[in-house]
């Protein structure tokens, strides 16, 4: 830890602004592609249900790299891995400008999902190695500026830029934004790549390792409880993104802009949440800080499937925008905690990321077909309060004292 204290010394902007400036490009890289992808490909003539499944390929590209990119970044280090990683995006982001049809804007995407997944693992690695200098009460601003950069900035200035500029350009300038995210990177201590004996290995006695490194993880306390509220909330996040606006606009008779706004203050309270109530979740048990966030979510789904107007449907997604940051605050605390290779750790969460991400809105589309748009958010409830259930069972023989559980302290 000692080079990584002095490196923290050595260039005088605090350690956590760096961290904000690099996710927050990443995330308004990627926050510009959001927006002109879809636009893009209706321009090549794919159809409603092919923009589906050109969002369903870049899940699918993330999902199959993260646990690779994990490796790399403990293999060879944060700095190469971001580097070549967001080159390699750069060049996938021209593939997907240089597409001529549906069909290879979703080989071009696929591409573009699976280096940013390396992106992202080097970037939450080098935050995680961080932390204890960050300080624990800030475990959610990584993710927090890089939902910043995907929800607000880069949907936004990605709208601006196609007004004036070919989708070439609005490419070209998403790359750069990925590219430039190096520049934090450099100033901050990240771990070191591993030691020249470890290329020396081979593959099989590293997979080995690998598995079992994985399956000492899942046995430490509160990793699998972590695991499963992340792909939870995650599955919600996405699904609300969707489903909100279908229920405001087709169910309450709601105006678009209503709609939006309500589907906005959500990301917003959770993005607050993640910056200002880290010192006081930290306060609670793990299983309590768990059941705070739980019982803020519960009622917040509950209210959102039976509220009428635009001012209850507001109320509660904020309040479930609040219940989500929370959740999160408690799992990227977690991982904080958790002994071991960071690269390691953070491609196991970003797993259960992709996972939620994949599966929530799947789920949430079968539940809207079968019984209406307001049962998308009652049948998430059940799998929160089981979650809370499971989590106080285990919790009744005290492994689990604190969120940073006591042998680890």
């Amino acid at each position: 830890m000692g080079k990584t204290e002095d490196g923290a010394r050595a260039f005088r902007v605090p350690l956590h602004w760096l961290f904000i400036l690099a996710g927050a490009t990443s995330g308004i890289a990627f926050g510009i592609l959001s927006v002109g992808l879809p636009v893009y490909a209706l321009k090549l003539g794919a159809s409603a249900a092919e923009t589906g499944f050109l969002r369903a390929a870049t899940g699918l590209g993330m999902l199959i790299a993260v646990l690779p990119a994990g490796m790399a970044v403990d293999r060879f280090g944060v700095r190469r891995v971001f580097f070549l990683a967001s080159a390699a995006n750069a060049a996938s982001v021209a593939l997907c400008a240089l597409a001529a049809s549906p069909e290879t804007l979703a080989f071009a995407m696929m591409g573009e999902a699976f280096t940013r997944a390396f992106v992202f693992a080097a970037l939450a690695s080098a935050f995680l190695h961080a932390l204890p200098l960050i300080g624990l009460h800030r475990a959610g601003w990584n993710k927090a500026a890089i939902s910043l950069g995907i929800s607000f900035f880069g949907p936004f200035l990605g709208g601006a830029l196609m007004w004036g500029l070919p989708f070439g350009g609005v490419f070209a300038i998403a790359a750069v934004m990925m590219c430039s995210a190096n520049l934090p990177l450099r100033f901050i201590p990240v771990p070191e790549a591993a030691q020249r004996e470890e290329h020396r290995r081979s593959i099989a006695s590293r997979f080995a390792e690998r598995r079992a490194s994985l399956a000492s993880l899942f046995r430490s306390p509160g990793v699998p409880t972590c695991l499963a509220a992340e792909t939870l909330l995650t599955a919600v996040f996405a699904s609300f993104a969707t489903f909100i606006v279908v229920l405001a606009v087709t169910e309450r008779g709601l105006a678009a802009m209503e709609a939006a706004w309500i589907a906005g203050v959500e990301g917003a309270a959770y993005i607050a949440t993640s910056f200002f109530a880290g010192t006081w979740i930290q306060r609670f048990a793990f299983p309590v800080a768990l059941g705070v966030g739980t019982a803020v979510i519960v009622p917040s789904l509950a209210g959102l499937a039976f509220a009428e107007g635009f001012l209850l449907l507001f109320v509660f997604a904020t309040t479930l925008g609040l219940g989500i940051g929370l959740l999160t605050l408690v799992v990227t605390m977690r991982a904080g905690t958790l002994p071991g290779a960071k690269g390691e750790i953070s491609s196991l969460f970003m797993t259960a990321t992709g996972l939620g991400g994949m599966v929530g809105p799947a789920f949430a589309g079968a539940i809207a077909a079968a019984f209406g748009t307001p049962a998308v958010f009652l049948s998430f409830m059940p799998l929160f309060v089981a979650l809370l259930a499971v989590t106080a069972i285990r919790a009744r023989a005290p492994r689990i004292s604190s969120l940073i559980p006591s042998e680890e302290k």
